[in-house]
């Protein structure tokens, strides 16, 4: 007889191993991400965050699908948090920080996802300046 319980805990434990793998890849995927962030982004920032996503597509895109829009603003609020002095979001109100994080969540997440969609047809060089003429700055951030 199969003991349906020992099964189900079996598959619980697989599952939440499954998820902690999943969840130290990611955390490992943004702290590669996130290093070049310790000063304003340049072009050359950009080139390295854009070829290390293409260097590693597959699980690029899996972290495009599978987190939310929601944890993108997140990301973005962290990467503004930690890796700036950024006068202009310091003197915005929390709601009006929130719409910051999101406008960059959102542009970036749809330029990759879209990026990746189109079978990666702009180099990453090509994207950065891309990125850095939508927004008119040396500096995208």
């Amino acid at each position: 007889m199969i003991n349906y319980n020992a099964t189900d805990d079996a598959l619980t434990t697989i599952s939440s191993t499954t998820k902690d793998v999943l969840a130290e890849m990611q955390a490992e995927f943004l702290e590669e991400m996130i290093r070049p962030l310790n000063k304003p982004l340049t072009q050359a920032d950009l080139e390295y965050a854009f070829t290390y996503l293409l260097d590693h597509a597959d699980f690029s895109k899996l972290f495009i699908q599978y987190n939310s829009y929601t944890e993108w603003i997140q990301i973005f609020k962290a990467i503004y948090q930690n890796s700036f002095d950024n006068t202009l979001v310091k003197t915005l109100d929390p709601e009006s920080q929130q719409l910051v994080y999101a406008y960059h969540a959102g542009g970036i997440y749809f330029l990759l996802r879209q990026w990746f969609k189109d079978g990666n047809q702009k180099t990453p060089k090509e994207l950065a300046v891309l990125a850095l003429n939508v927004i008119n700055k040396e500096y995208p951030f």
